[in-house]
């Protein structure tokens, strides 16, 4: 057993492995939420075939925008794909979730 399963997380996050492989999802909704130690208001893309949602950054935010359009209401019953990526975050290399257009 992983220690990440013992208290399984909201969101799928980088840093716990709920993405070491393509995650194929289906948008059910999109909610603005408080999230994290500092509350910010952040996106959060729900799925209806996860127990697991996804904070969007503004990256995965243009990646859907383009996609499926700017009304999120659009994004509904679309596919998309989580994978793992690389980024630079405050002069380091970092783990992120990135998005893919499903079919």
């Amino acid at each position: 057993m992983k220690a990440g399963d013992i208290y399984p997380g909201k969101y799928y996050s980088s840093k716990t492995g709920d993405v070491n492989v393509d995650v194929v999802v289906t948008i059910a909704d999109i909610e603005m939420e408080e999230v994290g130690a500092q509350k910010e208001i952040k996106p959060v893309l729900y799925f209806s075939d996860s127990p697991k949602a996804l904070i969007l950054n503004k990256t995965n935010v243009n990646s859907l925008t383009e996609w499926f359009g700017d009304e999120t209401k659009d994004w509904q019953d679309k596919q998309i794909i989580l994978y793992k990526d690389k980024t630079m975050f405050q002069g380091k290399n970092s783990d992120c979730i990135r998005l893919r257009k499903g079919d």
